[in-house]
C-alpha cells in the first residue's frame, strides 16, 4: 500500500501510479487530506475499487460513459443551453461507435465515425462533436492518442457586417413593432447577445446614470424550457451605458404592465429578423448586428480594454479573432494617416 508523505502546508498526499498517456507520460492519482490515516484511507479505497471499475468498462457502450459525462456537466452548473446541445450531439453524431464497448473501442473506429460525420456536415461541427466524445472518454482510454485523428480542415468564412446604411433600414422597417425595434437598438447600438436581450427587465435601466446593468441571459434548458440565468462568466455582467436619443426611444415605448424589455425569446427575434432581412435584401444574421456594433468600436478607436468590457467577453482574444480583419484594416488606415501627416511635416519644414 502506498504511504502518505506530509506536505509543506501540512496536509499529507498519496500518489498512485495509474499507468501512462499516449505520449508515455506517467500518469498519478493524487489524494490529499489533513491526516496520514485518511489520505492513505482515501488512496485505498480508489485502488480497491479500480479494479471493479475496469471490469465494468468492459460492458459499457461509448454511448452511455457519453451520457454520464453530460449529467456530471449538468450538476456542476454548466449552461443549460451547452447541456442540451450536448444531448442533441450524443443523440445524432456517434451512429457507428456508440454501442461499441468503450474496452474495444479503436482509433480507426473513431476516424470513421469522423470521416461519416465530414460527408454531410461542417468542420466545426464535426470538430466539436469530437470534442464532446474525447472528453467523455478519455480518462478511461488513456491509450486512445485523439491527436493522430484526422480532421476535416476549417472552412474559412466571411464575417458579415451590416453598413451604417442598412442598420438605419432595419431600424425604420421594425420601428411599428416594438420589441423587435428595441431588440436591434439593443444589439446594433449597444452590442447585446440575443439571450441578453430577452432576460432584460425594465429595472436593470438606472435612470439617473443612464445605464444598462445586463447580468442575465434567456437560454433553453435540457427540456427546451427557456429559464433566466447568470452570465457564463464575469465578464458577462456589465452595466453600459445608453446614449441619450436611444434612451428616450427605448422608455416612450414601455407598457406599463410588462417587466421585460422585449417580450420575445431569442428564437422569435432571429424568426421575425429573418423575415425583415429577407424584405430589406440585407445579409447576415441577426447576431451580425453585435459585430456591427463592435466594428463601430474598432473604427473610432475604443481601446482594446473598453472594446473587451462594452462586448462582455473575458479577454481580448476573442475579439481579436473575430474582428481581426477589421483590425488589420484600421492599423493600415492609421499607417497611411501617420504617413500622410510626417510627408506634411517634411515638406513643410524644407
Amino acid at each position: 500500500m502506498a504511504k502518505a508523505k506530509k506536505l509543506p502546508s501540512g496536509n499529507w498526499r498519496v500518489l498512485l501510479y495509474d499507468g501512462k498517456d499516449p505520449t508515455g507520460k506517467r500518469i498519478y492519482e493524487s489524494f490529499t487530506a489533513p491526516t496520514k490515516k485518511e489520505a492513505e484511507r482515501m488512496a485505498a479505497v480508489w485502488e480497491s475499487e479500480r479494479e471493479m471499475r475496469r471490469q465494468e468498462l468492459e460492458n459499457t457502450p461509448v454511448k452511455e460513459l457519453i451520457a454520464s459525462y453530460i449529467r456530471t456537466c449538468e450538476a456542476a452548473g454548466m449552461s443549460p443551453e451547452t447541456i442540451r446541445s450536448y444531448i442533441a450531439v450524443s443523440h445524432s453524431a456517434f451512429s457507428l461507435i456508440g454501442d461499441v464497448l468503450i474496452s474495444r473501442l479503436t482509433l480507426q473506429m473513431i476516424q470513421d465515425q469522423i470521416d461519416e460525420r465530414a460527408r454531410s456536415r461542417a468542420p466545426k461541427t464535426v470538430r466539436n462533436e469530437l470534442g464532446l466524445l474525447r472528453s467523455s472518454i478519455s480518462r478511461y482510454r488513456k491509450d486512445i492518442d485523439f491527436d493522430d485523428l484526422i480532421l476535416p480542415k476549417r472552412r474559412k468564412t466571411e464575417m458579415v457586417i451590416p453598413t451604417d446604411e442598412q442598420v438605419k433600414q432595419l431600424i425604420a422597417d421594425v420601428s411599428k413593432d416594438d420589441d423587435m425595434y428595441i431588440a436591434v437598438l439593443l444589439a446594433a447600438l449597444m452590442g447585446l447577445r440575443r439571450s441578453e436581450i430577452c432576460a432584460l427587465e425594465w429595472t436593470d435601466i438606472d435612470k439617473e446614470t443612464r445605464t444598462l446593468h445586463v447580468d442575465k441571459a434567456l437560454v433553453r434548458d435540457p427540456d427546451g424550457k427557456y429559464r433566466v440565468k447568470p452570465p457564463k462568466t464575469a465578464a458577462g455582467d456589465r452595466y453600459l451605458p445608453i446614449p441619450e436619443t436611444m434612451y428616450v426611444q427605448i422608455t416612450a415605448r414601455r407598457k406599463t404592465l410588462d417587466k421585460r424589455l422585449v417580450r420575445l425569446s431569442p428564437n422569435a427575434i432571429t424568426e421575425r429578423y429573418e423575415r425583415v432581412r429577407v424584405r430589406l435584401k440585407i445579409p447576415g444574421r441577426f447576431h451580425d448586428l453585435r459585430h456591427y456594433h463592435a466594428s463601430v468600436m474598432l473604427a473610432v478607436g475604443a481601446p482594446e480594454k473598453y472594446i473587451v468590457a462594452d462586448m462582455g467577453h473575458s479577454s481580448f482574444d476573442m475579439v481579436r479573432k473575430v474582428y481581426g480583419h477589421i483590425m488589420e484594416e484600421k492599423k493600415r488606415e492609421l499607417a497611411q494617416g501617420l504617413a500622410a501627416h510626417s510627408t506634411k511635416i517634411l515638406n513643410d519644414a524644407t
